[in-house]
């Protein structure tokens, strides 16, 4: 079969159904709208989580009678967890200067000997530095020889892993909404064509058409509103994002893979519409 001739059918049957196929693309590029714009907080969520979770450490406070040798041992033991990626000294006369930072230092003065203990700081790889592994760390330097205490952001750490795992949730249901709203509008408004060229298919049968010359144009109309809509949520979604820019900075756009990928399932999902009445279709021909 040509491609000028399954090209003119698309623009025929979307020319004589204009109404109906205007408005399932609006419909089809609404959801996808509203589906990118969820993608795109939970990607800025993320980035931002990912950021301040660059900051995350956990603080190993040391006791007053530890011994050179246990804070050897310590030191050794930290720097062999395969999680951590730097361990940080910081001694008593250090954090009685960091203090004197935080709060000025006449609130401090007179203070000849700190009050505050001597500490180790572990940074975390990336890949462990959500609250669970966090956590974990931490808890194997529980009761360790000249640990006094072990402290890290916990309390927030574990809300911000939940808000965005509530956010990927949300995206997973509107997700699998949208593609199901999707496959019935398009296989409802291409059962519509199917209907009003019930007379053109008989003739086309009986002059020898196989089913593959019927249907396939069917599945091509599907794929191009599918697409199309796609295209147009994709267009709609970069504009409010300038528009967002222009007034607040550090906002990230998605990806050109997920946006092309938003396209490709369009498609797919136009595609799958379209089968519906084709199979129904192919059935009654043979």
């Amino acid at each position: 079969m040509r491609v000028s001739y399954l090209i003119k059918q698309i623009l025929y049957q979307n020319k004589k159904r204009s109404s109906s196929s205007v408005i399932l693309l609006l419909c089809i590029a609404s959801a996808f709208l509203v589906f990118g714009g969820f993608a795109l907080i939970t990607l800025n969520l993320r980035t931002a989580a990912q950021k301040l979770k660059g900051e995350v450490q956990i603080e190993v406070y040391l006791t007053d009678q530890i011994t050179s040798l246990e804070f050897h041992a310590l030191l050794q033991k930290m720097r062999g967890f395969p999680e951590v990626e730097k361990v940080t000294y910081r001694s008593k006369r250090e954090a009685l200067t960091q203090m004197e930072s935080y709060l000025g230092e006449d609130l401090l003065q007179g203070l000849d000997l700190s009050p505050f203990p001597a500490s180790f700081l572990l940074g975390l790889r990336e890949e462990h530095r959500r609250f669970k592994k966090v956590a974990r760390v931490a808890s194997r330097m529980q009761g360790e020889e000249g640990v006094d205490e072990v402290v890290f952001a916990g309390a927030w750490l574990k809300k911000l892993d939940r808000t965005i795992s509530k956010f990927l949730i949300i995206d997973l249901v509107l997700g699998t909404c949208m593609a199901l709203a999707i496959v019935l509008m398009v296989a409802n408004l291409v059962g519509a064509t199917v209907r009003t060229k019930a007379e053109s298919i008989r003739i086309m049968s009986l002059l020898g058409a196989s089913g593959a010359d019927i249907s396939l144009p069917l599945l091509m109309q599907g794929i191009f509103l599918g697409g199309l809509g796609a295209l147009l949520s994709v267009l709609f979604l970069r504009a409010g994002y300038l528009i967002l820019t222009s007034q607040f900075s550090g906002i990230e756009f998605l990806p050109a893979h997920l946006l092309l990928g938003m396209i490709l399932w369009g498609m797919a999902l136009g595609a799958g519409g379209s089968l519906i009445p084709a199979r129904r279709l192919l059935r009654a021909w043979r």
